[in-house]
């Protein structure tokens, strides 16, 4: 665990390396002056890890760098500026990640990818910003996400996704339609063993289907046991929009 450390500058918990972090944990760490609370100008690989209660300028989470995330719960981040959760990913991709209860002023969730990133089967969840609450300025595939409940507070034109490409194959609220095998239902959202962004399903007991189950685009790959069940049995055939 990378934990409670303070950078004047850039980099509260790790600053300008070349990473593989598996199953690790950068919680609670913040810059002063600029940004990266967490992570600032990175290379590598993040799995399986928790990046989480950061605070910075920009970037609380993760700021700049060419990475993939895989499998990461970015939660809780607090920015003045640009970029609660992740700002200004070079390359890389941003895969089955939680990205929730983040902050900004832009970019709650995820502010300024660039178009070499892409956002695929993400829940992107309960974020917060004047502009662009859930995404601002990601400009590569969005795909097979789910994108509810957040919060825009600009009194002029609410767009919790701004500037943005159009996703695909994925459950956005107040969407405008735009976009192949998009949906705007209520993804039905329940807690589980982990965490409150399960999929609701009655197999597992609960009363209706989330919409989202089986609307993602493309077969799950056969190597992969990851649900979005309580009950923990893999989503199999057919993909899950959303984290699993």
């Amino acid at each position: 665990e990378v934990a409670g450390n303070v950078g004047y500058y850039y980099g509260g918990g790790i600053y300008r390396s070349t990473i593989d972090i598996n199953h690790c944990a950068v919680n609670g760490n913040s810059t002063e002056r600029h940004g990266g609370g967490g992570i600032y100008a990175c290379t590598g690989e993040i799995w399986h890890s928790v990046i989480a209660d950061n605070q910075a300028r920009y970037g609380a989470g993760i700021c700049y760098g060419n990475l993939n995330l895989v499998s990461c719960r970015i939660t809780n981040n607090r920015s003045r500026h640009w970029g609660g959760g992740i700002h200004r990913l070079k390359s890389g991709v941003i895969n089955n990640c939680l990205i929730v209860g983040n902050y900004a002023f832009w970019g709650g969730g995820i502010n300024h990818a660039y178009p070499e990133v892409g956002i695929t089967d993400c829940t992107i969840a309960d974020n917060s910003a004047f502009i662009g609450s859930g995404l601002c300025w990601c400009k590569g595939l969005i795909a097979n996400c789910i994108i509810w409940g957040n919060t825009d507070q600009s009194r002029y034109q609410p767009r919790p996704i701004a500037y943005c490409s159009t996703p695909i194959y994925s459950c956005i609220q107040d969407w405008d339609g735009l976009g192949e095998g998009n949906i705007g239902d209520d993804p039905l959202f329940v807690s589980g063993p982990e965490d409150d962004y399960y999929l609701s399903c009655v197999m597992t007991g609960q009363d209706k289907d989330s919409p989202c189950i089986d609307a993602g685009q493309g077969e799950l790959p056969s190597d992969v046991d990851y649900t979005t069940r309580t009950d923990y049995l893999s989503d199999d055939e057919f993909l899950d929009m959303g984290y699993h």
